[in-house]
């Protein structure tokens, strides 16, 4: 499984920090250079669908957000033009444990005998909410439970992608109309095709990440870019995003409910 490290330029002392960790955990790593889009307009990038972006977040993104979408963007692509079956996306303000190969491994591993599908697993989550348990393993520390995530988590920093997975998501590049978070809950929540590790493998150090750093992702880009009826398209998009994993989680309860044969 080929590993890749988003990092931006210039943020040596973050870089030299997980090239340490990821040693000590033998995994070999494939560093992206971050799109930088701190201070810049994303309505000036073609991708970027600023109508859709109004109606589905009540908001424009802001620079920083529109460079981490492309920089997650870039090492999907990056995993696409190799022949690998799957992939593991970090950011470089996570923690690595020392076994974090070996509990990667086991994960796929038994998705592959299972015969799952999914495109997507998040792996470095800082919560759950309606899910449906697949397996359960240890790591050096505690015991994990790989879930099916019908709430997919909002949290990039640890990713692991199927070929599939990546494919879907870099063609979601011609229209980009949220945060990479906000687009891969949108996205999984519909499919029901993500899933989760929880308690995570890996947790945030508890630095601000760089590539999206000029706007905090509490508050969104500034009142004056966002739509008159801000506050109640973001409830429509939360209601819309609930009512689907109910359903999912519901259908899944249901059919585990139901006799084999």
């Amino acid at each position: 499984m080929r590993t890749y490290l988003i990092n931006l330029d210039g943020s040596q002392e973050r870089f030299d920090t997980s090239r340490v960790q990821l040693e000590q955990a033998g995994i070999a790593f494939t560093r992206v250079s971050a799109v930088d889009g701190r201070g810049s307009d994303p309505r000036a990038h073609p991708s970027y669908n600023e109508r859709r972006a109004l109606a589905f977040m009540g908001r424009n993104i802001s620079g920083g957000e529109m460079g981490c979408y492309l920089s997650h963007l870039k090492a999907a692509q990056m995993f696409l033009d190799t022949g690998e079956k799957y992939a593991m996306v970090l950011e470089d303000d996570m923690g690595f444990p020392a076994d974090l190969a070996q509990t990667t491994t086991e994960i796929v591993n038994w998705l592959e005998k299972s015969g799952q599908y999914w495109d997507l697993i998040n792996i470095g989550t800082d919560g759950m909410k309606r899910h449906s348990p697949l397996h359960g393993f240890s790591s050096a520390e505690q015991t994990h439970m790989l879930t099916r995530a019908h709430y997919f988590p909002m949290t990039t920093g640890g990713l692991i992608w199927s070929r599939a997975g990546a494919q879907n998501f870099v063609s979601s590049q011609n229209l980009i109309f949220a945060p990479v978070d906000n687009y891969l809950r949108f996205w999984l929540t519909r499919t029901n095709t993500g899933l989760a590790v929880w308690p995570p493998l890996m947790k945030a150090r508890g630095e601000q990440s760089d590539i999206d750093a000029v706007v905090s992702k509490s508050r969104g880009t500034a009142t004056a870019e966002r739509h008159f009826f801000y506050s109640l398209i973001r409830q429509r998009w939360f209601a819309l995003n609930k009512i689907r994993s109910y359903r999912h989680l519901w259908m899944e309860r249901l059919r585990r409910r139901q006799p084999a044969g």
